[in-house]
């Protein structure tokens, strides 16, 4: 987990000025310097948008409900 209050360079496809995109251009720049980044959210297309950019990416599980286990 990171708090980064920084401004970072965007590709074209990240140029709206959105949370979703500082948080992906955040990643983007910390993959670029060669640290081990997994972006990880429940946003699909957020997941998509980083997937298309090259990071590696992950569903949030910690919610997710077991459908067997419920009556």
């Amino acid at each position: 987990m990171r708090i980064d209050t920084g401004d970072h360079p965007r590709p074209p496809i990240l140029a709206a000025d959105s949370p979703d995109n500082r948080i992906i251009a955040c990643a983007l720049s910390m993959h670029a310097r060669g640290v081990n980044t997994v972006f990880v959210t429940k946003d699909l297309n957020a997941r998509i948008k980083a997937d298309a950019l090259g990071l590696t990416t992950e569903d949030f599980e910690n919610q997710k409900v077991d459908a067997e286990r419920l009556y």
